[in-house]
């Protein structure tokens, strides 16, 4: 028996990789992907697919856990492929809401006793950008509305676009917040928080750089920092940080320096 799942997957990215190994968790079992037709994308998403349907099934097909992949039903809302595979398990994303309640009012009508499971959790990945000078380091102090997260020292950082090097996406960000320059950068490592929030469930992954930068450094989006400063390397864990950030500089940056950990 198999774990049936949903998708376009367009330009398979991190997130689609994420959903897979989620449906296999949950679902038990092999995984079976329906990959929607190009029709069908043009209807969903209101746009023309970045690649062919032939293309994203056989990127799917190649995927570590997808026993089989197979194009979905020539009609929206028609599920024939719940007859001619072996299905146990029906697992949804947690973004696919019109899915989700497509599928109910179908099994209900068709009097199906599939188990239906509904992924609550995002992923999110961020790209984070530690700017050096001399033995010094750059952060912002966050601006938020949420007194929780508000006026804590961070560094420069942000989402990461769908199919964008997290090593660009650092140095993105870091140019468009602080007006600073990388002049190289060094990949430190990943890190992986889960918080549980109002509006579900968010796994994030943090890919941290660090490098020397050029510039002055200022805070470029005040809507989001009320100020910037450099610091010493050495002083980094006496700040005021949000977990995630103070983990980095624990367990990614300090070690990889040289500098004594002081926290």
């Amino acid at each position: 028996m198999f774990t049936l799942i949903f998708g376009t997957f367009d330009r398979f990215h991190e997130g689609h990789r994420f959903f897979l190994d989620q449906a296999i968790k949950e679902g038990g079992g092999e995984l079976v992907v329906s990959v929607a037709l190009d029709d069908h994308v043009r209807t969903l998403k209101k746009k023309e697919p970045t690649e062919s349907q032939q293309v994203r099934l056989g990127v799917v097909s190649a995927q570590p856990g997808v026993r089989r992949a197979v194009l979905s039903d020539e009609a929206l809302g028609a599920y024939g492929i719940l007859s001619t595979q072996r299905i146990r398990t029906i697992v949804v994303g947690y973004d696919q809401q019109g899915l989700w309640d497509d599928l109910q009012r179908f099994l209900a009508r068709a009097h199906h006793s599939f188990r239906l499971v509904r992924l609550t959790t995002e992923l999110v990945s961020v790209a984070l950008f530690i700017p050096e000078r001399d033995g010094w380091v750059f952060l912002q102090r966050r601006k938020d509305p949420r007194p929780e997260w508000n006026a804590f020292w961070e560094f420069p950082g942000g989402k990461i676009a769908k199919q964008e090097d997290p090593a660009l996406a650092a140095a993105r960000e870091l140019t468009e917040e602080t007006a600073l320059d990388p002049l190289g950068q060094r990949f430190l490592g990943m890190h992986e928080f889960s918080m549980v929030l109002p509006e579900g469930n968010r796994l994030t992954r943090i890919y941290a750089y660090a490098g020397n930068t050029a510039g002055k450094g200022v805070c470029m989006e005040t809507d989001t920092a009320a100020d910037g400063r450099w610091f010493p390397k050495n002083e980094l864990l006496k700040l005021p940080m949000l977990p995630p950030n103070k983990a980095i500089v624990r367990k990614l940056y300090l070690n990889c320096c040289g500098v004594q950990n002081l926290g």
